[in-house]
């Protein structure tokens, strides 16, 4: 039998799955080069900046030129909660251009896991309210809420969901 927590669980993969967001994914780079292991040591902005956000980020998002503005969004020790790792990682950035490699993704890696002495956040327990402000917040709620292209579709309630 099927408890409230895996439905809700569900429906949120469901929907997730069914927006249609096409992800670019280039060329993959890794398939022609071997994979060198991760740098040792701290890795530091300026080696981000000019291996990563320079070449593949400033021309469409000017708030990449400075530190500052790049640990906005990202949560320091944690790369898979920052939305610069996830938007690289996933092959969602840079758009329109082919997939960065796997070893610069590993660097950006590296040098978020390194802005950080404090282990890694636990993981978080799913119910709707955890759902909504991780995912459909930031998300889906732009489209599917009143006045959205997807308005049809609610997602602003737990019976929105259900």
């Amino acid at each position: 039998m099927i408890n409230n927590f895996n439905k809700i669980y569900f429906l949120a993969w469901l929907l997730l799955a069914s927006c249609g967001n096409k992800i670019i994914t280039g060329t993959d780079e890794s398939s022609r080069f071997r994979i060198s292991p991760l740098l040792e040591g701290k890795v530091d902005y300026t080696l981000v900046n000019n291996l990563i956000l320079t070449p593949f980020c400033i021309q469409c998002h000017a708030w990449a030129n400075t530190e500052e503005e790049v640990l906005k969004r990202i949560v320091p020790g944690n790369p898979k909660l920052s939305t610069l790792f996830l938007n690289v990682d996933s092959g969602r950035m840079p758009q329109g251009l082919p997939r960065i490699s796997q070893n610069l993704i590993n660097i950006l890696q590296k040098y978020i896991e390194g802005l950080s002495n404090f282990p890694p956040l636990p993981r978080l327990a799913a119910n709707f309210d955890s759902i909504k402000a991780n995912i459909f917040v930031p998300k889906c709620l732009n489209c599917h809420s009143t006045g959205g292209h997807a308005s049809h579709i609610p997602l602003n309630t737990r019976d929105d969901l259900l």
